[in-house]
């Protein structure tokens, strides 16, 4: 089965001693459904005290193609293209294929998801 590269942003200075957090996730497909579902089962994201935080699943790196919203909050993940798109097509080198999450702190999901939407900036991580 094929591999995917996945790096993600430290959450905090603790997190830090562990980085980079990078894994290769073995995916039995490249859609962008069975990634963000893969991620999500694996417990690869920092769970933060308090249960809210809020990822960007990019594709590449931290410059990527958005893909979907991932909230410790939520359940399932929210796509912003088609949940049935290959990562393949939009990733830059698609001989080592990876992905990026974004951490944006304590954020409403819900702002970032509808940012990304409708292509406007993204609400200030640091609430400043």
């Amino acid at each position: 089965m094929p591999n995917l590269n996945v790096q993600r942003d430290s959450v905090c200075m603790a997190d830090d001693m562990d980085a980079p957090h990078d894994d290769d996730v073995v995916i039995d497909n490249w859609s962008v459904g069975t990634i963000a579902t893969t991620i999500i089962n694996r417990h690869y994201l920092a769970m933060i005290s308090g249960g809210l935080a809020t990822w960007i699943l990019r594709t590449d790196d931290l410059d990527g193609t958005p893909i979907a919203v991932i909230a410790q909050q939520w359940r399932d993940p929210k796509f912003l293209v088609p949940e049935s798109s290959s990562i393949l097509e939009m990733v830059r080198d698609r001989d080592s294929p990876s992905a990026y999450l974004e951490y944006h702190c304590q954020i409403d999901p819900d702002l970032v998801f509808n940012a990304l939407r409708n292509r406007q900036p993204l609400p200030d991580k640091y609430g400043r």
